[in-house]
C-alpha cells in the first residue's frame, strides 16, 4: 500500500492512546497502526507492531489535505474547501471499514473554515512528560507569506463551520516570520524540526502562549532556527510524535520520535534526545537506533 496522507496520532492519559499512527490510502480507507518499538531494525515490519496494526477503521477520507493528530484520539483533517474537521477516535483497531467501532458522536463535525491556502501545518499534540499529561492541542500554519500562525482549541467537536467555539483567543496570532523554503515542518509536543529543501534538519522550540509577536522573539528558544542533520529531503512523507509515554509504554523516554516514508515505501525511524545544539553533521542527540528500517509498503 501507499499512503496519501499519514500522521501521529500523539500520546494520551491512558496507554492505548500511545505509539497510533494513522494512514489515509489513496481510495479514502484510513488505516491504524501502533508502534510501540524503540526502532529496532526490521524491515519486514514485524517487530514493535500492536498486532491490529494494518486493519482498516473508517473510509471516506480523500477529501482532505491534511491530517492532524492532536493527541488523546482526537484528529482533525483539513478538506480541500478549507473546512477544518474533527474526529475522536477510541478504539484499538479492530477492523471496521465502516468507521463506527470507537467512534465520537460529534465525528465530521466542522469546527472551522479558510484553512485551504496554508502552506504548512503541523501540530502540538497532547503529550505525556515525566511531570504528567499535557493536554494543549495546538495548531500551527505557515501561510503565503511565511507567517507562522498559532491556535489552540480547547472544544470537543462542537460543530460551528463560523470557528467561533471552543478556540483559545489567542488563534489566529503570528508568532513568527519566514517560514519558507521547507519541503516538511513537524510538531512533537513544544519542539518544531523543519526540513529545507535541500534537505538541512532545523530545530526549534515554542514556549509561547500564542501572543501575537511577528518578530519570533516570544517565546524563542535560543537555539531556535539551528541544523541538527543532514539528508532528509528524500523523503515522500515525513511525520512525527512522542515517545515519553507514562507507565507501560515507556520507550526511550525524552526522545523525540520521527518517521520517514523513502520513495520505495521503507520507513525509518529516528529519536531525538537533544536541545537544538548546532550540528550539521547529525551525530549530536540522536538514539542510535536512529535511522533503521522498522517497516515497508507505505
Amino acid at each position: 500500500m501507499s499512503f496519501r496522507l499519514i500522521c501521529h496520532g500523539g500520546s494520551g492519559l491512558s496507554a492505548p492512546f500511545a505509539g497510533r499512527i494513522f494512514g489515509v490510502e489513496p481510495d479514502g480507507h484510513l488505516r491504524y497502526y501502533r508502534y510501540l518499538g524503540g526502532g529496532t531494525a526490521d524491515h519486514s515490519g514485524s517487530t514493535g507492531w500492536d498486532t491490529n496494526s494494518g486493519n482498516t477503521i473508517g473510509h471516506g477520507w480523500t477529501d482532505f489535505q491534511h491530517i492532524l493528530g492532536m493527541g488523546d484520539g482526537v484528529l482533525m483533517g483539513i478538506q480541500n474547501n478549507g473546512d477544518l474537521r474533527w474526529y475522536r477516535y477510541t478504539g484499538d483497531g479492530t477492523e471496521d471499514p465502516s468507521g463506527a467501532l470507537g467512534a465520537d458522536a460529534n465525528n465530521g463535525n466542522t469546527i472551522g473554515n479558510g484553512w485551504q491556502d496554508f502552506l504548512h501545518v503541523f501540530v502540538r499534540a497532547a503529550f505525556v512528560r515525566p511531570l504528567g499529561f499535557v493536554p494543549e492541542r495546538v495548531i500551527y500554519a505557515v501561510d503565503q507569506d511565511g507567517f507562522l500562525h498559532w491556535y489552540r482549541y480547547l472544544g470537543s467537536g462542537e460543530h460551528d463551520p463560523s470557528g467561533a467555539t471552543g478556540w483559545h483567543p489567542n488563534s489566529g496570532n503570528i508568532i513568527g516570520n519566514g517560514w519558507f523554503g521547507f519541503k516538511f515542518i513537524v510538531g512533537v509536543g513544544p519542539e518544531i524540526y523543519g526540513v529545507r529543501d535541500d534537505g538541512a534538519l532545523h530545530w526549534y522550540r515554542y514556549t509561547g502562549d500564542g501572543e501575537n509577536d511577528p518578530s519570533g522573539a516570544t517565546g524563542a528558544h535560543a537555539n531556535n532556527g539551528n541544523q541538527i542533520g543532514r539528508g532528509w529531503d528524500g523523503f515522500r512523507s515525513l511525520f512525527a510524535g512522542p515517545s515519553s509515554i507514562a507507565g507501560a509504554d515507556a520507550i526511550d523516554v525524552g526522545y523525540d520520535t520521527l518517521w520517514g516514508v523513502e520513495e520505495n515505501g521503507d520507513l525509518r525511524w529516528y529519536g531525538y534526545g537533544g536541545d537544538g545544539a548546532q550540528d550539521p553533521s547529525g551525530s549530536t542527540g540522536w538514539h542510535p537506533n536512529s535511522r533503521n528500517i522498522i517497516g515497508n509498503g507505505w
